[in-house]
């Protein structure tokens, strides 16, 4: 009898697997999804994304690593293409002892391409985690990454953002224990920092009022000027960050929650003046069936609200988008793991098409 109930109950658990199987995104996602092409998959762990147009090329930069966390030694790659179709290696960033990631481009007013990115020392905890910086005249030669100066050790920022001559970033800042001398991950805070050369930093205003576990941040500005700020909150599975706002010159900052989480968050605003946010969503988050995280695009607006526009091809390991406007075209690139291993992808989407959808 009992071994009857067992089979009756596994056979139900089968049946809604499968059912939710039906419905699994990105294929049956409850919207759109874009197409996309896979660029590179020779890592075992290709991720952490990020893209910028440069002397008429589209470069790609991304991690290659042995795994999302506990990968040890990882290096910064950098493709190139001229149409992107077509991706050739340009650029190898590494360093001795210490896991590059998170590597992110941006441009400085004098035209010097500018990459920085996360360093740890990993020697099966974390010791020591910092901002690097590189620089390079045309995306293949760069200098070492080196560590930024003036913003307290332990310290890394997702995101630079160039306005007039200055940049800004949001670096979370963390302590070191005493006795074990392993970086205190959990007890985070962040404060706004600005540079005018991406080595050298000064501190605006006072240490914000958030979580202790802080991540990635980034920080946007309108024409007008008026930053706009996102933050991820709560570790590795975030489901709630926070949003915010200020004006020149940036010393008193207004932030509130976000009741959306974000995981390897880029934000874009489009010329019709709204912003597209692209995140990992988390199947909590979805109104859908049970799946895994899919990279998903949304509008969001400045009062924290949202609306889901499209999904590109994706599931578990994902997100962290490299977004461009170039010619009425959004160009994308991220990595996901929903063909294997996590790997990059570049897709194509009309601005059109994306206005259509915000109606």
């Amino acid at each position: 009898m009992k071994r009857g109930y067992v089979l009756l109950a596994c056979g139900c658990i089968t049946l809604l697997l499968l059912a939710c199987q039906a419905e699994r995104p990105p294929f049956s996602y409850p919207l759109r999804t874009v197409s996309s092409s896979k660029i590179w998959d020779r890592a075992f762990h290709n991720a952490f994304v990020d893209m910028i147009e440069f002397k008429g090329q589209l470069l790609c930069t991304f991690r290659e690593g042995d795994g999302h966390v506990t990968g040890k030694k990882g290096k910064i790659r950098i493709l190139s293409s001229v149409d992107g179709e077509k991706w050739r290696p340009l650029g190898l960033l590494r360093k001795k002892g210490i896991d590059l990631r998170n590597a992110k481009f941006s441009i400085r007013p004098d035209s010097m391409l500018v990459l920085t990115g996360l360093g740890t020392d990993y020697r099966g905890k974390v010791y020591e985690w910092y901002t690097w910086v590189a620089y390079s005249a045309d995306g293949r030669s760069w200098t070492p990454p080196r560590r930024v100066r003036g913003i307290p050790s332990n310290n890394w920022f997702y995101d630079l953002t160039w306005q007039d001559s200055f940049a800004y970033a949001i670096p979370m800042i963390a302590g070191t224990d005493p006795v074990t001398g392993v970086v205190q991950s959990r007890k985070r805070h962040m404060t706004l920092f600005r540079t005018k050369d991406g080595m050298n930093y000064e501190q605006i205003g006072d240490t914000l009022d958030l979580s202790p576990l802080v991540g990635e941040a980034l920080v946007r500005f309108k024409p007008d000027k008026e930053m706009f700020i996102l933050i991820r909150d709560g570790g590795g599975h975030s489901v709630s960050g926070y949003y915010g706002y200020g004006s020149p010159p940036y010393d008193s900052l207004t932030i509130l929650p976000l009741d959306h989480g974000l995981g390897g968050p880029n934000l874009k605003y489009l010329p019709n003046r709204t912003w597209l946010l692209g995140t990992r969503e988390w199947p909590e988050e979805r109104p859908d069936c049970l799946n895994e995280a899919v990279t998903v695009f949304m509008q969001l607006y400045e009062n924290g609200a949202y609306r889901r526009l499209f999904v590109l091809p994706s599931e578990g390991d994902t997100a962290y988008p490299g977004l461009i406007i170039k010619e009425n075209t959004l160009h994308i690139a991220y990595y996901s793991g929903h063909e294997g291993w996590p790997s990059i992808y570049y897709s194509q989407v009309a601005l059109d098409s994306i206005y259509t959808w915000q109606q």
